[in-house]
């Protein structure tokens, strides 16, 4: 008996699943010289990934400009189904004063709570993604 196939998935489709299907993701990173993996509530468009943390966290390497690898998922236990899709992107701050007040009105709010507040997009370099159908 052989087990499930997976299928890759498509950009079209891993950015819908980035853009629709999940708001939680992790974030991996070198900072001080160690790896680092967070988690991070998040917004997605067509330029990228976009979150929001406090100034002086861990994720100040990030800011810096520093390359990151991102991923989401999703599982179905009960069916033994699910996809994962990994993004290599360009981390920087954001400095851009309207697109810093577009990001301040809208849904996404850092989940740990500061008023010294810094939204860092994720620029796409390169997304992936693997599916395991239901069978």
């Amino acid at each position: 008996m052989s087990g499930p196939q997976t299928e890759q998935i498509g950009r079209a489709e891993c950015m819908r699943l980035l853009q629709y299907e999940s708001f939680v993701g992790r974030i991996a990173f070198v900072a001080d010289g160690a790896v680092q993996l967070r988690p991070v509530n998040y917004l997605a468009d067509e330029r990228g990934l976009v979150f929001c943390t406090r100034h002086g966290s861990v994720f100040a390497a990030v800011a810096a400009g520093t390359p990151v690898v991102f991923e989401v998922d999703s599982s179905q236990p009960l069916h033994h189904s699910g996809w994962s899709v990994i993004v290599r992107a360009q981390a920087a701050e954001i400095t851009d004063a309207s697109e810093l007040a577009f990001l301040r009105r809208g849904p996404l709010k850092s989940w740990a709570v500061s008023p010294d507040e810094q939204w860092i997009r994720l620029d796409i370099q390169e997304i992936s993604g693997v599916r395991i159908p239901e069978h």
